[in-house]
């Protein structure tokens, strides 16, 4: 009876034990896919020569003049510092860099020096230090929120003593990291929010760290890579807030938009999502406006100030030089030959049918586009279409 007894008590000891360590596998998988990521990120910052992340040396101006003027920057008004602007003679950049640039360096330009300029340019390079002078040419980037760049000033700051190569790769792997941690962390939060299955979400973050265009996107120095993380952060405290609408998840939620806000001004359109979900949970009686209203007012507390200096400075709310986009915009719209144009694409349709496109008129039709609204008969126009 005994030894009956001492067998059944390890069976049971050992099927615990398989089925502990069958709960940890996909916990401990979830690391390895998070260290996976942490490493792709690592290696794309540190591959990725200089200046040829999105933009990245007007970001990398705008984090150098908040901790060396301590003022937030003005479009149109904020200069490039002299350091990165002399960078641009220095380093090689790309060619569609270069076309913006016109006093930069090419690749091209670059493969063809002698190995002694090459080295010279670099040791130039190596030896360039922040000072309180500025070039000629504007900054850009200086209407962004200025969460993103406070944070990177913090650790940049430090380092001005530093090559500027090193002050940028130590900024990119901290972008790079810090956003592959918060998209970790917020993938996983959605995940349980939802109820996916474990292997569905190690499924779902294995996939997310394998694209390419993610630390295209976080591994360089800018606000995108706080601005994704915080963009999972909040979906996810979003559904968490539809799944139990109480003043803990509505903070929560108001918290990391209200820091997007601060980051990039693309949250506009996440906080009206929060509006509206807001607004359907109030209607069927899911929520209380009180508790909307708090977390409303975090929202309004953390955003507000930021969005009414746009509105003194550029005179809209996302803070760009909109208005003389939407002036040629209009002159292009109203120089359109609507009514010509569709009465002969339905002159042409009711003659002969559907257009028939072949490769050598979609190749052409891009160079031949402007025609349409050029003088002369539309339907003779039309006809080399069809």
């Amino acid at each position: 009876m005994t030894e009956s007894r001492l067998a059944s008590f390890h069976s049971g000891h050992h099927a615990h034990h398989i089925a502990c360590y069958t709960l940890r596998l996909p916990v401990r998988i979830r690391h390895v896919i998070l260290m996976f990521g942490v490493v792709n990120a690592c290696l794309f910052s540190g591959l990725l020569p200089l200046w040829e992340g999105f933009d990245e040396a007007f970001h990398f101006a705008y984090v150098e003049t908040l901790w060396q003027t301590h003022r937030l920057p003005v479009l149109g008004l904020t200069l490039v510092p002299s350091d990165v602007s002399r960078s641009f003679q220095l380093a090689p950049v790309s060619y569609i860099v270069q076309r913006w640039i016109p006093q930069a360096t090419s690749y091209d330009t670059w493969f063809s020096l002698a190995q002694a300029e090459k080295e010279r340019r670099r040791d130039e390079l190596d030896r360039l230090r922040p000072d309180s002078e500025s070039s000629a040419r504007p900054n850009y980037e200086a209407h962004h929120p200025p969460l993103a760049y406070t944070i990177l000033a913090l650790l940049d700051w430090p380092l001005s003593k530093a090559p500027i190569t090193i002050r940028v790769l130590i900024l990119r792997l901290f972008c790079a990291v810090f956003a592959t941690v918060l998209i970790y962390f917020g993938g996983i939060a959605m995940c349980r929010t939802l109820e996916v299955p474990d292997r569905y979400a190690n499924a779902m973050l294995f996939t997310i760290f394998c694209s390419e265009m993610l630390y295209a996107t976080i591994a360089h120095v800018a606000n995108d890579w706080l601005a994704v993380g915080l963009s999972a952060l909040f979906l996810a405290s979003l559904a968490s807030f539809v799944t139990r609408p109480d003043r803990r998840s509505a903070l929560r939620t108001a918290a990391w938009l209200g820091a997007g806000l601060l980051t990039k001004a693309y949250f506009l359109v996440f906080a009206l999502l929060a509006l509206a979900t807001a607004a359907i949970l109030i209607w069927r009686s899911r929520t209380r406006v009180k508790t909307v209203l708090v977390g409303a007012l975090l929202v309004l507390a953390l955003a507000v100030p930021w969005y009414t200096r746009n509105l003194i400075l550029y005179k809209n709310v996302s803070g760009t030089h909109v208005t003389p986009i939407l002036n040629r915009a209009r002159e292009q719209w109203v120089g359109i030959r609507w009514q010509e144009n569709a009465s002969a694409l339905s002159h042409r349709l009711s003659k002969r049918g559907p257009p028939r496109f072949t490769a050598p008129s979609i190749s052409a039709l891009p160079r031949n586009w402007p025609s349409w609204s050029a003088p002369g008969p539309a339907p003779d126009r039309l006809q080399q279409y069809t």
